[in-house]
């Protein structure tokens, strides 16, 4: 492969990942807002722990996401559960 082509095929996958995150975050809107959930801040990077993010989920867990964080945020674990 030429050079061009390596650097071309490299931004085409970064473009994919972009649009699947994306895809996500809007699902986790959604959850976010049918659940009445207020303390996922979309703002901010899932990996911080800040905002409701990656916390370790209590004994008994409710609306909890855990991530594994590498180059990229991986949900590991998602405890939702009614209230």
């Amino acid at each position: 492969m030429k050079v061009d082509e390596v650097e071309e095929e490299s931004k085409q996958r970064e473009r994919e990942v972009k649009i699947r995150q994306s895809k996500v975050v809007e699902a986790l809107r959604q959850i976010a807002i049918k659940l009445g959930k207020t303390d996922w801040d979309f703002t901010v990077d899932p990996c911080s722990g800040q905002s409701g993010w990656n916390v370790d989920a209590p004994n008994e867990p409710r609306n909890v996401i855990k991530c594994e964080c590498n180059a990229t945020c991986h949900i590991t674990t998602m405890y939702v559960l009614p209230y």
